[in-house]
């Protein structure tokens, strides 16, 4: 079946990908790849849009996460389809703000267009009333595999130092159950449905420990900030942060006028024995204006 309202559970079903031939892909040509695969609705605000966005992973035979090859992607088994409804009709924001970072230096997911057809039985013939419209597939934020160049997640036996330190993938987003969610001291990202969230390692296997290191660091850097001299070379935030990847990713932000900025969908990692990076980018379909 196709899911109908946002959810992080998956709904089991199978994924057949047809890479183009001389340009062209047709409906005729053989799949490069048949996969089983999991699908749910993502997106917190895009999810209500009559074009849903999907989050796909693909599985193995015990509904483990296996890697594909897709042609322009490292091997991977995470990836979104973004529908680009309403906030970017141009279907372009994404893939040139991404490139954008890449060639600069800095990590972002890799992007192609896809059509998509949906089709609800595996006894339904494939006809045009299945087809789901043009997307935008991407790469999911994730350690790793030519993604975000850090160490392995931490794990629940990482509660001691040098360990403990990373590696983390945070966010100020909307959470989902699975994950970590708390504001700092100074209520910030601000209302009641925005918070920091620990994304990786999920709730599941995080432990006290770690939260604590993670809350504690980012409550660090906010007390930082209300100093009277933040820029200290001593002890200042230069300390805590890699200051160019912040000065990079606030450029990024303000260049596409990204109404998300620094309250959805924006992401930091850190690390083993590292400082906090911002970023990757991530969901800049609201912005370019």
């Amino acid at each position: 079946g196709i899911p109908t309202s946002e959810s992080t559970n998956y709904t089991a079903c199978s994924a057949h990908l047809i890479e183009p031939i001389g340009g062209t892909a047709c409906l005729t040509s053989p799949p490069a790849f048949t996969s089983r695969a999991g699908i749910h609705i993502r997106g917190s605000s895009s999810s209500g849009f009559p074009k849903k966005p999907y989050a796909l992973t693909f599985w193995g035979e015990d509904n483990d996460d296996k890697k594909v090859s897709i042609s322009g992607f490292p091997d991977g088994s995470d990836f979104a389809l973004i529908s680009c409804w309403n906030y970017d009709r141009t279907y372009m924001h994404d893939a040139f703000l991404f490139t954008l970072s890449r060639q600069m230096g800095r990590y972002a997911p890799r992007t192609c267009w896809m059509e998509v057809f949906l089709v609800g039985n595996e006894t339904n013939d494939l006809s045009s009333a299945n087809y789901a419209g043009l997307y935008e597939f991407e790469e999911r934020v994730k350690a790793g595999d030519d993604r975000i160049p850090i160490d392995d997640i931490a794990s629940p036996a990482d509660i001691t130092q040098p360990n403990l330190s990373g590696s983390y993938i945070f966010k100020c987003d909307r959470g989902d159950a699975d994950e970590y969610n708390w504001k700092t001291s100074r209520k910030y990202p601000g209302t009641a449905e925005r918070n920091m969230v620990i994304a990786y390692p999920k709730l599941a296997d995080l432990q006290p420990e770690q939260i604590s290191y993670v809350v504690t660091s980012v409550q660090t850097l906010e007390d930082t900030l209300y100093t009277p001299d933040p820029m200290n070379p001593t002890n200042g935030v230069g300390t805590q942060i890699d200051l160019l990847s912040w000065v990079d990713f606030h450029i990024f932000n303000m260049f596409s006028m990204n109404v998300d900025a620094f309250t959805l969908s924006t992401w930091y990692h850190k690390d083993r024995s590292g400082k906090i990076m911002a970023g990757p980018l991530w969901d800049f379909d609201r912005s370019l204006g």
